[in-house]
Parts: structure tokens; C-alpha cells; sequence
């Protein structure tokens, strides 16, 4: 009887171990989903604002091809840069070499 007792205890032990390791697993995927949308959304919103304010939010730059051209940097990589050109409410994405790019000083 009390063999039988034991192992039903170590059983329940073991039971209740994978249980809370299988909730704790669940919790952790459910939490990293939810973690990665609201890292979605947030990216959005901040990149909608910072395109509806760009000439406050970017830096302005003079394209050495076209220097009539109104164009603000978003972001400079090793090989190419990523420039918002505007023509009057026509905006327009351009990969750019950043040879052809001008920087004013602020």
C-alpha cells in the first residue's frame, strides 16, 4: 500500500510538472505573438507620422544629378540610401548611391 502511494505521488509530480511546463511554453508563444503585432503596429503608426511630417522628421539632402529636386534621407546603408523625393503631393521612395548625395550641415 504504501509502494502504490508513492508512485502515485511521483506520478502526480511528473504530471503536474509537464502540465505547468506546457502552460508556461503556451504563455511564452502567445506572449511573443502578441509582443511581435503590437511591434508591428507601433512601426506603422510611427512611420505613417514620420512620413506625413517629413520635413520635420528627416533630413534634407541635395542629389548631386538632380539638385532642383527636393529629397529627405530615411536611411543610409553601406551601398545604397533610401530618399523621399518630393514633388509638389507626389512623394516617391528612390534607392540613391550615396556618392550622388549631398548632406547639408546643420
Amino acid at each position: 500500500m504504501i509502494h502504490n502511494s508513492s508512485f502515485k505521488l511521483e506520478n502526480e509530480r511528473q504530471f503536474n510538472r509537464k502540465l505547468f511546463a506546457s502552460y508556461f511554453i503556451l504563455v511564452l508563444l502567445l506572449g511573443s505573438v502578441k509582443y511581435l503585432s503590437y511591434i508591428e503596429t507601433e512601426a506603422k503608426q510611427r512611420a505613417q507620422n514620420d512620413l506625413m511630417n517629413y520635413s520635420e522628421k528627416l533630413r534634407k539632402v541635395q542629389l548631386k544629378s538632380q539638385e532642383n529636386q527636393e529629397a529627405y534621407k530615411i536611411l543610409c546603408g553601406q551601398n545604397l540610401c533610401a530618399v523621399l523625393m518630393v514633388n509638389g503631393k507626389q512623394k516617391s521612395l528612390h534607392y540613391i548611391d550615396p556618392k550622388d548625395i549631398a548632406f547639408f550641415l546643420n
